[in-house]
């Protein structure tokens, strides 16, 4: 592969202080101070199969103001993308790094009927009110047709050391992405 795509990650750094101020923000639902890191799906110059999956995991604190009430939410996915760097917990805000962000998000549109078994959380220090749930995009490539799925578990927590840790009937919507550009053939001679 000649380009990385990853997501950002809101994570809360081993060691803050190893970040710039500007790189942290603190979360609105509970309050703790996080940076935007990159989570490959793969690394440049693997040798992919034809057929290839890769899954990276995150959560959010979806806001009740920020549920539509008669109609549902749009989780929006950051997508990344670099030619030269394909490592994990980069800070996504650094000008000096070559990693650079798609202009269109991936974007998943959930009914608040399908959100209706995901638990609200009220965090003591913030005093707001989310519904937490955490997810699964997973990277799907097909020769060079590359979709995106979301996994969303009906109550909003993956269950680790189950057969199958999104539960029964887990929320699932995908979206397709055209990366032909991204590919690199190469002729071998027997």
């Amino acid at each position: 592969m000649r380009r990385a795509y990853c997501v950002g990650r809101w994570e809360v750094p081993e060691n803050p202080r190893a970040y710039p101020a500007a790189s942290r923000e603190r979360s609105e639902q509970d309050g703790l101070e996080r940076v935007l890191m990159s989570r490959f799906f793969y690394r440049l110059g693997d040798s992919l199969p034809r057929v290839y999956e890769a899954q990276i995991r995150g959560w959010r604190g979806l806001l009740v103001e920020d549920v539509n009430h008669d109609g549902g939410c749009l989780i929006e996915e950051k997508l990344f993308y670099s030619d030269q760097i394909s490592e994990d917990l980069v800070w996504l805000g650094r000008q000096d790094m070559d990693i650079y962000e798609k202009i269109e998000p991936l974007k998943w549109w959930f009914s608040k009927r399908q959100l209706r078994d995901i638990k609200l959380k009220t965090d003591r220090t913030t005093r707001r009110t989310f519904y937490y749930l955490e997810y699964e995009v997973t990277l799907k490539l097909v020769d060079d047709e590359m979709t995106f799925e979301i996994t969303i578990p009906r109550d909003g927590m993956f269950k680790d050391g189950h057969a199958k840790p999104e539960g029964d009937n887990p929320i699932r919507q995908t979206c397709l992405f055209d990366c032909s550009a991204d590919f690199k053939l190469i002729n071998t001679v027997d």
